[in-house]
């Protein structure tokens, strides 16, 4: 905001800061809808999903001290939970293939 503050008005900034937010969530909406067809979750990590949750969260906590009940601060709080499921989905499938792997043996 501060290299664009002077040249483009607020709303402009708050529309490009709301895309970016809204294609994070699309992006783990699709993610979510491929796994759940792939049943696996390939090479996701269990740690990276639990940063993205944390700091998500931490996003959607400051965004509804700062804004209220904005457009935005909803997006903010959807995204954690999108990431629960990312997250709960990992959990799942690992132990699903865990269980396979032993019936192989």
């Amino acid at each position: 905001m501060l290299l664009l503050g002077s040249y483009a008005a607020a709303v402009v900034i708050e529309v490009m800061h709301t895309s970016t937010v809204a294609a994070f969530i699309l992006s783990k909406a699709v993610q979510i809808v491929t796994n759940y067809h792939n049943g696996h979750t390939g090479q996701l990590s269990t740690l990276s999903l639990l940063l993205s949750c944390a700091g998500s969260l931490g996003a959607a906590i400051v965004s509804v001290q700062e804004n209220g009940g904005s457009f935005t601060t909803l997006f903010h709080m959807l995204s954690p939970c999108l990431s629960f499921v990312l997250l709960v989905q990992v959990l799942c499938y690992t132990q699903t293939a865990g269980s396979v792997a032993k019936k192989i043996d």
